[in-house]
């Protein structure tokens, strides 16, 4: 059975709160920073979060110790992770806003984001190139292979040179909505 309800004193639901803050460039100390946290996160996400439901995330109010999931995917989702489990995949790492091919070793493991739900884990093979490790509900398979040299988070990605079982396509567009979150996989 999956879980639905969070103790909000974990390390990850720490980590969460650290990065948004950081994020905000203030602490979350008074009910002002709580209402202004919930209008930026409907800016970012179009999602709402009521002040009331960070207040108790934050332990501002002691309502209930219990954070729902929903709650979490929207506050990571603010933070440019995908969801919740995405947040999680990455042990809390932040996330990347700009990622240039330039910055990248050979071998190097990405991770790319984008709704719905969508996920794929890429290898750089150099000099621009990537083959897809892994994908969940996209058109890419394992092995699939393309050039891009920057990656822009809430940006569209366009690639080059896409290969996929031996069709291959010069130009191709993914994530038209933009990326929701880039990171590095150890």
């Amino acid at each position: 059975m999956e879980r639905t309800n969070f103790s909000s004193n974990t390390k990850e639901i720490q980590a969460l709160k650290e990065q948004i803050e950081e994020k905000l460039g203030f602490k979350m100390k008074t009910p002002r920073d709580f209402v202004f946290l919930s209008g930026a996160i409907m800016g970012v996400t179009s999602e709402n979060l009521s002040s009331t439901t960070l207040k108790r995330v934050w332990g501002y109010i002691e309502e209930s110790k219990k954070i729902r999931l929903n709650t979490l995917n929207v506050l990571s989702m603010f933070l440019g992770y995908g969801e919740w489990d995405s947040f999680l995949s990455f042990g809390g790492k932040k996330r990347i806003d700009i990622l240039k091919t330039s910055d990248l070793n050979e071998n190097d493991k990405i991770e790319l984001c984008w709704r719905p739900n969508r996920r794929i884990l890429v290898r750089y093979a150099g000099r621009n190139g990537f083959v897809v490790m892994e994908q969940e509900n996209t058109m890419f398979s394992k092995d699939d292979t393309f050039n891009c040299s920057l990656f822009v988070l809430h940006e569209p990605t366009c690639i080059n040179n896409f290969s996929c079982n031996s069709n291959s396509q010069d130009n191709f567009v993914f994530g038209g909505n933009g990326l929701t979150s880039i990171c590095r996989v150890p």
